[in-house]
Order: C-alpha cells, then sequence, then structure tokens
C-alpha cells in the first residue's frame, strides 16, 4: 500500500515540474504581458520545478529504501 502511495506522489511531483516547465517557456497567460510580469511568472515556475524535483528525489529514495527492505525479507 505504501508503494502505491509513494509511485502517485512521484508521479504528481513530475506533472506539477512538467507544468511548471510550461509555465516557464510561455510566461504569464496574459494578451499583452508586461517584461515584470514575465520575470514574475519564471520566477515562481522555477521556484515550483525545484521544490518537485526536491519532493520527487525524497519520494524515489523513499520508494527505493522500501523496496530494498522487502528484498531482504523474503
Amino acid at each position: 500500500m505504501k508503494k502505491i502511495f509513494l509511485d502517485l506522489g512521484i508521479l504528481i511531483g513530475i506533472g506539477i515540474f512538467l507544468m511548471s516547465i510550461f509555465c516557464f517557456l510561455h510566461g504569464s497567460f496574459e494578451m499583452y504581458p508586461t517584461q515584470e510580469q514575465t520575470e514574475k511568472v519564471r520566477i515562481a515556475a522555477m521556484a515550483v520545478a525545484g521544490l518537485c524535483v526536491f519532493m520527487s528525489v525524497m519520494l524515489i529514495k523513499s520508494r527505493l529504501k522500501l523496496n530494498g527492505r522487502k528484498r531482504d525479507e523474503s
């Protein structure tokens, strides 16, 4: 059961990471964005991408550790 939650968390983290990359590349979704608005969106997208990478790495490490314990027990 723990594996399912870890896999789901990894999948959600990767999805949010990809959406933040999309926002970084396309900037503000306004018709005529100013340079300041575009810069704010890029900074926020980079922050979200960094948090998602950190979260995904921690979940992957937990998943590998849990997988290693299951092998040792059997």
